[in-house]
C-alpha cells in the first residue's frame, strides 16, 4: 500500500504550485488569506492571531509576518490550524482553487460538483449549461491525442491524467446541471397524472 500524502501535504504542494504557475506573489496570497480568516472567523474563535497593521509603517513588517506564518503551515514546520483551510483554499485564483478542492475531495473518493446558482439567479442559471458545453469540449480535447493511435497505450501516459481530470469536470458539471434541473422540475413541472 503506497502511503499518500497528509492532507496538510496536499495542501501545502498544491498552494505552492499555484503560486509558482501564476502572478499570484506570496503577500497578495497571504493577505487574501488573513481577509478571508478574518472575515469569516470570529474573533473569540480565532486560533491563529495574523499581524494587523494600524500604521503605514507597520504594512510591510507585518506583511513579511504573516507570509512567514502561512509559508511556515503549508511547509509543515508549523501544524496546519483546520480553522484556516478555508480561507487557504479560497485565497487562490479559481482554477487553482478547484483544482485543490478535487484533490482533496478525491481523497475521499468524492467528485467536486458546484451548487447550482440560486432561483433568482438569471446568468448563474444559464452559465451552468455554459460550463457543461465549455468542459466536455476540454474532455474531447484531453482525450483526442489519447485516441490518435487507436489504443490506449504506454505512449498516452502523458496525456493519462489530464485527460482524467478533464473527464471528472464534466461529471461535477454534470451533477450541477442535474441537480439545477431537479430542482425546476419539482417547482414548475406540473404533477404527474394518475392514469
Amino acid at each position: 500500500m503506497s502511503i499518500r500524502p497528509t492532507k496538510s501535504q496536499l495542501i501545502g504542494e498544491l498552494v505552492m504550485a499555484a503560486i509558482n504557475a501564476t502572478t499570484l506573489t506570496w503577500n497578495a496570497y497571504v493577505d487574501a488569506v488573513v481577509t478571508h480568516y478574518h472575515d469569516t472567523t470570529q474573533v473569540t474563535d480565532r486560533i491563529l492571531k495574523f499581524h494587523v497593521a494600524s500604521t503605514a509603517d507597520e504594512v510591510e513588517d507585518f506583511a513579511r509576518l504573516n507570509t512567514q506564518t502561512v509559508k511556515r503551515m503549508l511547509i509543515g514546520d508549523h501544524k496546519l490550524v483546520a480553522d484556516i483551510e478555508d480561507a487557504l483554499i479560497a485565497a487562490l485564483p479559481e482554477d487553482w482553487r478547484c483544482r485543490l478542492l478535487t484533490a482533496l475531495l478525491d481523497r475521499h473518493g468524492l467528485l467536486l460538483a458546484r451548487k447550482p446558482p440560486a432561483h433568482a439567479d438569471a446568468a448563474g442559471q444559464i452559465t451552468t449549461a455554459c460550463a457543461l458545453m465549455r468542459k466536455a469540449a476540454g474532455a474531447v480535447q484531453a482525450i483526442a491525442p489519447i485516441l490518435e493511435n487507436g489504443t490506449v497505450d504506454a505512449a498516452d501516459a502523458p496525456h493519462l491524467v489530464p485527460a482524467l481530470d478533464a473527464v471528472n469536470k464534466v461529471m461535477g458539471a454534470c451533477v450541477t446541471l442535474s441537480t439545477q434541473l431537479t430542482t425546476a422540475i419539482g417547482q414548475y413541472a406540473p404533477p404527474a397524472r394518475a392514469h
